[in-house]
């Protein structure tokens, strides 16, 4: 690890929140505090070897296309910013793999609300400080499966699924007629855009 970075996740302040269940590495880290910004190239000079040769310190590379050779690295200033948001920034998030059609009640149905589980596969999709919703949401509850207790019904149970938080996201559905033919589920983590992936409902009255 860099040692600038490394100095600025020790002087880190004020001390991280208590971490929340399921949530990214990101949530544990604090609100405000020093980050690192990218910076003028950090330069030394070359040291000759036994064998006529030019040395580098670790971490840096041989630059000769100048009128002098010389040792660079990538360079970085430390600013005042939020590590947390800085980590949201950099973290894998997505995209969502592609999700199979289900199905709606039609108005007429006396089956008034359809249940379908639905598996959300992508990079961080399940972390908890990710939000999920449906778009747009007229006629359709979604909640999000986390409990893996053995009273829990394997297809409800994303550890029996093999559904788990850094690549995967188990949810629950809930469907009534007013819901439209094409909606979309969607993920948010704070300070990204979302990412979504759509989904067709197709009109059905089960007897």
């Amino acid at each position: 690890m860099h040692p600038i970075i490394l100095a600025l996740l020790l002087a880190a302040e004020p001390p991280a929140a208590a971490p929340v269940p399921g949530a990214s590495v990101c949530a544990a880290l604090p609100e405000t505090g020093p980050v690192a910004r990218p910076g003028p190239p950090e330069i030394v000079a070359p040291k000759p070897t036994a064998d006529r040769k030019l040395s580098c310190p670790d971490d840096f590379r041989l630059d000769v296309t100048g009128r002098m050779p010389m040792c660079l690295r990538a360079g970085i200033r430390v600013v005042d910013g939020s590590p947390r948001n800085a980590c949201y920034a950099a973290l894998p998030f997505g995209p969502i793999a592609a999700i199979a059609p289900r199905h709606k009640p039609t108005h007429s149905c006396p089956t008034s609300r359809l249940t379908t589980i639905v598996r959300i596969d992508g990079a961080n999709a399940g972390v908890a400080d990710a939000a999920v919703s449906v778009v747009p949401p007229d006629g359709i509850t979604v909640t999000s499966l986390t409990a893996s207790g053995a009273d829990v019904d394997r297809n409800e149970n994303p550890v029996l699924q093999g559904c788990f938080a850094f690549a995967c996201r188990l949810v629950k559905l809930e469907i009534g007629p007013r819901a439209a033919a094409r909606v979309e589920l969607r993920l948010t983590l704070p300070g990204r855009d979302p990412i979504s992936q759509a989904v067709r409902l197709a009109d059905d009255c089960p007897h």
